[in-house]
């Protein structure tokens, strides 16, 4: 009896970390709808992963909130991962040099 009480105080302590690691799948534009509505996320990158059987999305807020979409070819989007603290960073494009021409 004493097991079944620990297993129970352990699962209730635990619930929120359980409930606040699933991955939320729905359509894309319902998770596009929420990420936008509640989080203030717009996304500002996307690529295909190596397989090229995924598409992934990064969406970001000012607040710095960020979440990472995976979009598979059935078309199921899944929030698989989300944070804070995001940080832009603008990378400059070096100026293109020009080769050095032999005057002869």
């Amino acid at each position: 009896m004493r097991f079944f009480l620990i297993i129970a105080v352990l699962l209730i302590v635990m619930m929120p970390a359980l409930a606040q690691a699933q991955i939320r799948c729905a359509p894309h534009a319902a998770i596009v709808e929420v990420l936008l509505r509640k989080h203030q996320e717009t996304i500002v990158g996307i690529g295909l992963e190596q397989g090229g059987h995924t598409v992934l999305e990064l969406f970001t807020s000012p607040k710095g909130s960020w979440t990472i979409v995976e979009t598979n070819m059935m078309g199921l989007s899944c929030a698989t991962r989300a944070g804070d603290n995001w940080t832009p960073v603008l990378i400059t494009p070096r100026p293109e040099q020009k080769p050095d021409r032999d005057v002869g």
